[in-house]
């Protein structure tokens, strides 16, 4: 996963409200993934929406990497 990667949300997050949008990965935070007891995170600027959004990695899904 990396900045510019398009993304939805994983299809286990039932009733999200972003769950059928897209989504371009604007931040991530690589250096506390390697850390035990943390969990990789990314900010996430999803279609439409005038702000980021700060989303776990399990919890998105990557359909485009950035080339």
């Amino acid at each position: 996963m990396k900045v510019g990667d398009l993304v939805k949300n994983a299809d286990r997050l039932v009733g999200n409200r972003n769950r059928k949008r897209l989504g371009v990965i604007v931040e991530v935070d690589p250096d506390k993934a390697d850390q035990p007891g943390c969990f990789g995170s990314c900010f996430i600027h999803w279609m439409g929406d005038a702000d980021w959004t700060f989303v776990y990695e399990e919890d998105i899904e990557v359909i485009s990497d950035n080339r």
